[in-house]
């Protein structure tokens, strides 16, 4: 069983989390950031949601699939995941 997050967790690890965004993230990461007093108390409740019920949101499963050539036969995929999906 997972010990549910708090506020200052999630609070520091999106604060400490690289500016990175993808094009599924409904807002960008910086301005996340610049909001995250009023978005930490939902972000903080849908992160304990799913530790409590073992289940992973299912729009958080989508990612954006970017192939990487690696060489001229070859290429390896790259999935973008959504800011909030990486931090839960």
């Amino acid at each position: 069983m997972f010990k549910p997050a708090s506020l200052t967790e999630v609070s520091k690890l999106i604060l400490s989390s690289p500016n990175k965004s993808c094009e599924l993230d409904p807002i960008p990461t910086f301005l996340l950031k610049s909001c995250l007093h009023t978005l930490i108390v939902p972000i903080t409740k849908i992160i304990n949601s799913s530790l409590s019920s073992a289940v992973f949101p299912s729009h958080f499963k989508h990612a954006q699939i970017i192939p990487l050539l690696n060489d001229l036969n070859s290429y390896r995929p790259i999935y973008n995941l959504s800011f909030i999906s990486k931090v839960l």
